[in-house]
């Protein structure tokens, strides 16, 4: 092989090693979406006796919203005090990231004073899909009541 020919195989073997770095940085890194909260979240809890369990997700790709299916399960009478706020967390590195908050972005407009009798029912929570920007493992918090994780598995 002739020197020159070596020095292009070096420098090939250099670009490809340095591109390749470049693409591993840029896909490991997660970019907040527009317009979403993307902060360290808090530590979230479930209240005593509560247990928030998610059962499916529906996907409306014609108005770019997600309806998050939950079942709701109290030992005692709830009070909430300001309704229904809620808070989406996705997980990466081990960490939790807010990707969403209804107490920082304007969410669903808080109901009255909410009594729930004990008892099991259904909740559904309809967010945008930006909510949800990459596959993997959020928690739905229904603020200051429960939280339940669950699986994002295909691109929204």
């Amino acid at each position: 092989m002739s020197k020159r020919t070596k020095i292009i195989v070096l420098l090939s073997c250099a670009l490809v090693l340095v591109a390749g770095t470049g693409v591993a940085v840029f896909l490991h890194s997660v970019p907040p979406p527009p317009g979403i909260v993307w902060e360290p979240a808090p530590d979230r809890d479930n209240q005593k006796g509560v247990t928030l369990r998610f059962s499916g997700m529906d996907v409306d790709d014609e108005t770019d919203l997600v309806v998050l299916h939950c079942v709701l399960t109290n030992d005692n009478d709830l009070y909430i005090g300001n309704g229904f706020d809620v808070a989406v967390d996705y997980l990466l590195d081990g960490e939790w990231f807010a990707t969403y908050d209804s107490t920082k972005i304007g969410g669903p407009e808080p109901l009255p004073i909410i009594i729930l009798e004990a008892g099991t029912r259904e909740k559904n929570i309809t967010l945008p899909k930006e909510v949800f920007p990459h596959i993997g493992t959020y928690r739905l918090s229904l603020l200051k009541v429960g939280m339940c994780e669950f699986e994002v598995l295909i691109e929204l």
